[in-house]
């Protein structure tokens, strides 16, 4: 029988030093684009934050804070790209829950994930705070049912409106387009070309006024010859 390789062999203690390299190199790496991330964070940039975070999760998945900054991030950038007429965020994107859902369990599960994750006594990255409130403002909203409706309401009519002024905008550009493409048409039609008489033509009115001197200057011949005569 084949004996099994012992710990102590020089196959498996090369082995267990390789993984440990790549183990140790992995986490410095995920560390390093935290770093990153931390920073980017601070400056408010908050789309490089995510992206790097991201990173630094798929590095190292176990890596303690990727969780937490992601969260910030993406509260923070749902909160500055949805925002309605009254600069008021956009409540489901917030907490991540497709818009309009009527899923109450959904909504408090989100909750109470970016919750646990934004809670400044937990999270100490910066403005945690600012997110947990964010997260804590949009279940204030959907998880009453009349503030939701009226949210609800108010989405639909700024949308319906936007629609209304963009479908305006449009056919204005298309009236606009069909009255340029109309006036080249209209001047061309305007323009007159000159009328080229044939050569036959010429010389037949030309014969015809030669013949009609020759019968007047006929004509005065014979009244002369009469006068003398008489």
């Amino acid at each position: 029988m084949k004996r099994g390789l012992d710990n102590r062999s020089p196959l498996v203690t090369k082995g267990k030093e390789t993984m440990e390299h790549h183990t140790t190199t992995s986490r410095a790496e995920a560390e390093r684009l935290l770093g990153i991330a931390e920073k980017l964070l601070r400056n408010k940039d908050f789309s490089g934050c995510r992206d790097f975070a991201i990173l630094a999760q798929e590095t190292e998945p176990l890596l303690e804070g990727c969780d937490q900054i992601l969260a910030v991030a993406e509260v923070l950038l749902a909160a500055e790209n949805k925002r309605l007429a009254n600069n008021q965020p956009d409540w489901y994107s917030v907490l991540q829950v497709p818009q309009r859902t009527d899923e109450a369990e959904l909504v408090k599960k989100q909750y109470r994930r970016l919750a646990l994750l934004l809670h400044p006594d937990k999270n100490k990255f910066p403005f945690s705070d600012s997110a947990f409130r964010l997260v804590a403002d949009s279940w204030a909203v959907l998880s009453d049912p009349a503030k939701k409706s009226a949210y609800d309401n108010e989405v639909v009519a700024r949308f319906t409106k936007v629609d209304l002024v963009a479908m305006k905008k449009q056919h204005q550009q298309q009236s606009n387009q069909q009255k340029k493409q109309q006036r080249p048409a209209e001047e061309n039609s305007h323009h007159k070309l000159p009328v080229r008489r044939s050569s036959r033509s010429g010389g037949g009115d030309g014969r015809r006024r030669r013949r009609r001197r020759r019968g007047e200057s006929g004509q005065e011949d014979e009244r002369r010859e009469f006068r003398v005569v008489g």
